[in-house]
This record gives structure tokens, C-alpha cells and sequence, in this order.
């Protein structure tokens, strides 16, 4: 870097080159300005100075200059793991985790009107689908269930860390107060019946729960049906399917029961390493229109879905889809008579006091 050139040798000025981009750098320019504060700390008269830093009148430089001291020297204790949730993460990643809450909100594309906070939440999804897809090819052989509580597992695990990091960067005075919690159970073989909501049967993997508290915005309590499909292979080493198997009689029941009735497809990375959604009554439209009954083609699911993470956050979190009727909620709980969903899923979001009361019915 040609500044790099000038300074060189410099101290004193290095000194302020350092504190002038932790304090003014911003957007795309704070990359740049990252490596070059870390390279300069190769010297450790300089690491010295970043640390004094700490102490800086600046929200903002004391929080990049934890980032670069924890960084330089391995010691990550003094945040929450969720800085390093992805063994890929690089130290711009890492950093930018910690920079963007210094900078003036962004307006969202939600109620949650943080685009920084709805960007974390995407970019947290999209992490453990993208863990899903790539373990895929060695996990298609087990059962539909076996898949989804991976699936789940690593959305719970991911969500969790977007909180801790939520939680850092109010804690130094920046961000918005919100918190996303996802919980789930598997029901047993004894739970399970035959009856639906108004049909006569019932075949859903996930029932999610959706409950949104947001001080002087919106209050809303929501039920998502979805029903998991798996691509398979033609033989445990052989080429994917073209399609997916659909039961006719299983998809018209959800759309029956609730428009928010949605399908789950599972597959290894195709364009993208992601899980395609697709609404029930969609999947209905396209096999009719291309006359296959039992089957649809992966290319025609591509085409049409939205990946898992923005269906999350701009449909289900965005309250765009969800079904407030209190027997499909209760059946989402698993309280409703007759079959119950394998998964009962529930997805809490709270904007405002950072010590609301906690909602009642999370799976236990």
C-alpha cells in the first residue's frame, strides 16, 4: 500500500495513520484500513499504542482496537464465540461483525428496521445451510427426520451466536436491542395419530411457531407448516435424481389445512449451497402445469424457490406468511387431537426492552 510506503520507518506517524482509520474509516474503506492497522502492528511498539486505544473518547476506536488486539494475539475471551462461528471466518469477516453496529443504522427491509441486524440474521442461516448442504452427499442416506434435526440443530446453534453478538455490541453501546431465539423438540412415535386440521391426515415434518414482540410495532403470534423432501440418488454412488418425490394426497391435505403450508427441499450444493422453500399451494401450480403427478424436477424447484435463510427472515420473521388461526396454532404446538407435526419448532423475536418477559409454550 502506498501509504504504508510513506509511514514506513515513521513511528509517530503511524501512530496517527492507525488512529485515524479506526475512528474514520467506513464501509468498503474499513477493509482496506484493517489490514493496513494490522500490518503496522507488526510492529509491537504499535500494538501498544492500539491497546492505549481502548481508553479512546471514540465508542467506536475502543471497539475496533479490542477486535485488533484480540485478533493479534489469539485471545478471543473477551468476546462471544460468535465472532468465530464459521471455521472459515476470516479477519475482515470478523471484524466487520464488530464495525458494523459502530455505523449509523441502516433502515431494514422489516419491522426490525436494522439492516445491519436483518443482514447478521441472513448471513447466520445461510452458514447453517450452507454446513448442511455441504455435508449432504454424505448424510442423504438417513431419513427425512434424521436430516431435519441437523438442519435444525445447526439454525439453533447459528441464531445463538448472532445473539451473543448482539448482546457485545450493545453491551459498548452500539446496535439495536434484539433477540432471536429458536428452540425445537421431536416428538415420539407414541405422539403421533392420524388426524389433521379438517382432514383426515396429517404429514408435516416442521411445525413452526412464530412469536414476535416488538415494543410499539407489532405483536403477532404465527403457525408455518412444512413438509421436508429429500433428493436422492439413483444408487449410493450414483448420479442425483432429476426429481423429487411428491405425495399428491399429502400436499393437497396442507394446502387444505393452511395457505402457510410450505415445502422444505434438501439437496447437495447445486448453483448455491442453500434450502429451497417453496410454497405448498406453488408446488401444486407447477406439477399440474407440467402434468407430473408424483414427481418434481429439481431445476423447476430452483427456479422458483427462495433459500431458506430469506424465506426466514423476510417471509416468516417479516411476517409476510403465517397463519394466526388458534386451531393451527395449536396444532404448531402440538395440542391440537389427531397426528402431530415430527418437529415442533419455535421461533421468538423481541424488539425493545432488553428484559421482556419471556413468551410462554417454547418446546421442551
Amino acid at each position: 500500500m502506498e501509504i504504508l510506503d510513506r509511514v514506513k520507518g515513521k513511528q509517530e506517524y503511524q501512530r496517527i495513520v492507525i488512529e485515524f482509520f479506526l475512528w474514520w474509516s467506513t464501509g468498503t474503506g474499513a477493509d482496506e484500513a484493517e489490514l493496513l492497522v494490522i500490518t503496522l502492528c507488526e510492529d509491537p511498539s504499535n500494538i501498544d499504542f492500539v491497546r492505549s486505544l481502548l481508553s479512546h473518547p471514540s465508542r467506536k476506536v475502543q471497539l475496533r482496537s479490542r477486535a485488533i488486539i484480540a485478533l493479534l494475539e489469539k485471545d478471543f475471551s473477551q468476546f462471544s464465540t460468535s465472532f468465530l462461528s464459521s471455521s472459515e471466518r476470516s479477519v475482515s469477516r470478523t471484524i466487520a461483525s464488530l464495525q458494523s453496529f459502530g455505523d449509523p443504522p441502516k433502515e431494514g427491509h422489516t419491522w426490525i428496521d436494522d439492516r445491519t441486524v436483518e443482514e447478521m440474521l441472513v448471513g447466520a442461516i445461510s452458514r447453517a445451510e450452507g454446513q448442511f448442504c455441504r455435508e449432504y452427499p454424505d448424510q442423504w442416506g438417513h431419513e427425512e427426520e434424521r436430516l431435519v434435526g441437523r438442519l435444525l440443530e445447526y439454525l439453533r446453534q447459528e441464531l445463538g451466536n448472532v445473539n451473543r453478538t448482539i448482546r457485545d455490541a450493545l453491551s459498548q453501546g452500539f446496535g439495536s436491542p434484539v433477540s432471536i431465539d429458536l428452540q425445537y423438540r421431536e416428538t415420539t412415535k407414541s405422539e403421533e395419530g392420524a388426524e389433521g386440521v379438517g382432514t383426515d391426515t396429517f404429514g408435516v415434518d416442521i411445525a413452526l411457531i412464530l412469536r414476535v414482540a416488538a415494543e410499539g410495532v407489532v405483536e403477532s403470534e404465527r403457525a408455518v407448516f412444512i413438509q421436508a423432501k429429500k433428493l436422492e440418488r439413483r444408487k449410493d454412488d450414483g448420479p442425483w435424481e432429476p426429481s423429487f418425490k411428491i405425495k399428491p394426497g399429502q400436499r393437497d391435505d396442507l394446502i387444505e389445512q393452511s395457505e402457510s403450508s410450505f415445502y422444505l427441499f434438501l439437496a447437495p450444493p447445486m448453483i448455491r449451497e442453500e434450502c429451497w422453500m417453496l410454497p405448498a399451494r406453488f408446488v401444486r401450480n407447477i406439477m399440474e402445469c407440467r402434468r407430473t403427478k408424483v414427481a418434481l424436477e429439481k431445476n423447476a424447484v430452483s427456479r422458483g424457490a427462495r433459500s431458506l435463510s430469506h424465506w426466514l427472515v423476510y417471509d416468516v420473521i417479516g411476517l409476510w406468511t403465517g397463519d394466526e388461526r388458534p386451531e393451527i396454532i395449536q396444532k404448531a404446538e402440538g395440542d391440537h387431537k389427531g397426528r402431530k407435526p415430527r418437529f415442533l419448532v419455535a421461533v421468538t423475536v423481541r424488539k425493545g426492552k432488553r428484559h421482556s418477559e419471556e413468551f410462554p409454550g417454547h418446546p421442551t
